[in-house]
């Protein structure tokens, strides 16, 4: 793989990551990656090439013929799979969202077609990419998947995942630069998440910690409350009292292949 860091020789690579280490040691007292980057501005390319780098490695593998060619996990759109960064097996959510979108297409009306809005923090683009492997095998014609659903990212995300990748080094560096500095006001795309939650009839949350920042960002108030439906996975405590304040409808508790399972897209806003 080519060096991720570009033209920076050994010594400055290595004088770059005693920096990074020394601020994400021990003092480092900040509780998410988005309020690092915002206090860290400097270490914002070197650290957005080591994320890139990471989530490259959990989401392709070298080919065993070619080792200079890279392919896109297969695991990625199998029935169980393991999500970048998680090395747990869990049931492709994705796969059975899939299958509970398509009774809910059936129900609306011609013309009437309204997409879902996604806001993901999540730079990796696994969603539409196995939103898109699943949404066209079926007999029956569907809505295409961009006239179903929006994504926005707040923070920037990666292009396409492409099947194949030969310059993995490249490859990397050029999606590191789409990886934003976790300041995301003012921008149009903050203009387009506002006015989609001012539009939305229900607000899905999920793995979402509702930290300061993000919140801000999106600019929830107890105004949005009555329609925010939240997991709270693990039931965290400071998670319960934002929901609290924020008078969330509804939260649940457990995966997100659960809550698929148990009905939670299925509930309504007033």
């Amino acid at each position: 793989m080519g060096h991720p860091m570009g033209a920076l020789n050994a010594q400055q690579s290595g004088e770059v990551l005693r920096r990074i280490a020394s601020r994400t040691g021990s003092a480092d007292v900040h509780t998410s990656v988005d309020d690092f980057l915002r206090d860290n501005a400097s270490l914002l390319r070197p650290i957005r090439t080591l994320i890139a780098g990471l989530l490259f490695e959990s989401l392709y593998e070298r080919d065993n013929e070619n080792h200079q060619q890279w392919n896109l996990r297969q695991q990625l759109t199998r029935f169980k799979f393991n999500a970048p960064g998680d090395g747990r097996e869990t049931d492709n959510w994705v796969r059975l969202f899939v299958g509970i979108c398509r009774p809910m297409l059936n129900k609306v009306a011609e013309g009437k077609l309204s997409p879902v809005t996604v806001i993901s923090f999540n730079y990796d683009r696994v969603m539409e990419t196995v939103l898109s492997h699943f949404w066209t095998q079926t007999e029956r014609p569907y809505p295409p998947l961009d006239q179903c659903f929006k994504f926005l990212h707040p923070y920037g995300a990666f292009g396409e995942l492409p099947a194949t990748v030969t310059d993995a080094g490249e490859w990397i560096k050029a999606q590191a630069a789409n990886i934003g500095l976790a300041d995301g006001k003012g921008t149009q795309e903050a203009t387009n998440i506002e006015a989609a939650l001012t539009e939305a009839k229900q607000i899905f949350s999920l793995g979402f910690s509702f930290t300061d920042t993000n919140t801000q960002l999106l600019g929830l108030t107890n105004a949005h409350g009555p329609r925010l439906f939240a997991q709270n996975f693990g039931k965290d405590q400071r998670v319960t009292r934002t929901l609290h304040r924020l008078g969330a409808a509804a939260t649940e508790a457990g995966s997100i292949p659960q809550l698929v399972r148990s009905g939670f897209f299925e509930l309504e806003g007033p």
